[in-house]
């Protein structure tokens, strides 16, 4: 990468400070064309005027940061400028950069690519760095900086190197082929081999913890037409985010609202009421209703008639009832006093509660179930979590693999099992060559990191 690359840091807009970052060989050369004459001291700052290259138009005065390769967030040269956060200044100062002949803007997630290529992130902390800019709740940054210190990387590198040593050894046989093997060799490959899939697969087996977390735990509240969801949804959201009406089929389309409920990113969907209908656009938002209702985290089924056939049906029906509220709604105008139907549905007891959206009766004990079931199911441990799709595949990948290994047919395919075992793992850190997927991965970065 000879290209010396550049671009905003900071986002485009009105701001006290904004951040223009030069990366690469010709860095210092930029900074020179702007009218800074100094030979600047690496680590430090300087508060300096700058100006539009081969004019005495005076651009803006801020701080120059020069960091000097090796020692940089790249491990190239590095200018940063701190300027005004105008956008007369900002568009300036990048049109003045996209004059000089040796500098050209970066890609998409072009800097932390150069980061990955100079070794100073593997893949895993370069993700991590990407879902600490994309935090939006105190969980999900507490998961990124992990990621981003490293966590995962430590736990799957340890692994790839239990894989190496085994294939170390089983090669080593191979090499010398007139020597008898010993049998207790094989047996401890074997064992630690099935000790190392074991602990692969407990890290997999986690329910997607941590993806979901960092997709926000998707809420879906269900129910027949007019039972009140679109105000319990208004009432999440403590504005008036859905249409309320006494007519039956008023919301034909799902309404999604997101909210930080103590850390964790939730997003509820307000659905069309699930009925028999010959309205064509009502059906139409009935199937995504249904469609939403089987891609939920966790399911809130709203009812103000607990006989309700087309309640009682669907409730049934749900795959995980564990994950599933009843709401009993209205309690201020109809009599839940009967019980005796409780048990028909397989819900956890404290599952079914009565509220009235209207007064705000058992609003807050709804709430507190409802965080408690939320924390049950995604509180993440202290143990590293998967937060990337393609982590968990590459994984999977490795325990075929492995598990092909236990039934060793000769050295050869053996050695080839834990090679490519241990090759999908290092497709995670980046450790092998995984040039197919790097553009995929950077792109998704915003354009100054």
């Amino acid at each position: 990468m000879t290209d010396t690359i550049f671009a905003l840091a900071t986002l485009m807009g009105k701001s006290g400070v904004s951040v223009i970052r030069i990366s690469g060989e010709h860095a210092l050369s930029a900074l020179h064309a702007l009218g800074f004459i100094k030979k600047p001291t690496p680590n430090h700052g300087y508060f300096s005027k700058l100006f539009i290259p081969n004019t005495l138009d005076l651009l803006d005065e801020g701080i120059v940061l020069y960091f000097k390769a090796p020692h940089s967030f790249t491990g190239e040269d590095i200018i940063e400028l701190q300027l005004h956060g105008s956008i007369a200044v900002i568009s300036d100062t990048i049109n003045a950069l996209s004059q000089l002949p040796y500098l050209r803007p970066a890609e998409a997630g072009e800097f932390a690519k150069r980061a990955f290529m100079n070794n100073k992130l593997d893949l895993t902390k370069a993700e991590g760095l990407s879902l600490l800019i994309d935090a939006e709740t105190s969980i999900q940054r507490k998961l990124a900086i992990n990621q981003l210190q490293g966590n995962l990387e430590t736990l799957y590198e340890g692994w790839r190197k239990e894989l190496i040593l085994i294939l170390a050894k089983i090669e080593a046989y191979i090499d010398f082929p007139d020597d008898d093997i010993p049998t207790s060799a094989i047996t401890e490959a074997t064992e630690a081999i099935n000790n190392l899939i074991g602990k692969i697969e407990r890290h997999v087996s986690d329910d997607k913890r941590g993806e979901i977390l960092f997709k926000g735990i998707h809420v879906a509240i269900i129910g027949a037409p007019n039972v009140g969801k679109s105000s319990l949804l208004n009432l999440i959201a403590k504005r008036d985010v859905a249409i309320v009406s006494n007519i039956a089929g008023t919301t034909r389309d799902v309404i999604e609202v997101k909210i930080n409920l103590e850390g964790y990113p939730v997003t509820f969907f307000d659905t069309a009421g699930i009925r028999e209908t010959e309205d064509v656009i009502e059906s139409e938002g009935v199937k995504r209703s249904l469609s939403t209702l089987e891609s939920a985290d966790i399911v809130i089924f709203v009812c103000d008639d607990i006989l309700n056939l087309d309640a009682t049906n669907l409730l049934n029906n749900l795959q995980d009832p564990g994950s599933t509220i009843l709401l009993l709604n209205k309690v201020d105008i109809l009599d839940y006093s009967s019980q005796k139907y409780f048990p028909s549905f397989n819900l956890p007891p404290n599952h079914i509660l009565e509220i009235s959206v209207k007064t705000g009766y058992g609003m807050e004990n709804f709430f507190d179930i409802l965080l408690k079931n939320i924390k049950d199911k995604y509180n993440p441990s202290s143990e590293p979590v998967i937060t990337k799709a393609r982590y968990r595949k590459a994984l999977q990948e490795c325990v075929t693999y492995l598990k092909q290994f236990s039934d060793i047919k000769t050295l050869e395919l053996a050695a080839e099992d834990l090679r490519t075992a241990a090759y999908f793992i290092g497709t995670i850190t980046g450790r092998v060559d995984v040039e197919e997927v790097l553009d995929e991965i950077f792109s998704n970065f915003c354009i100054g990191k």
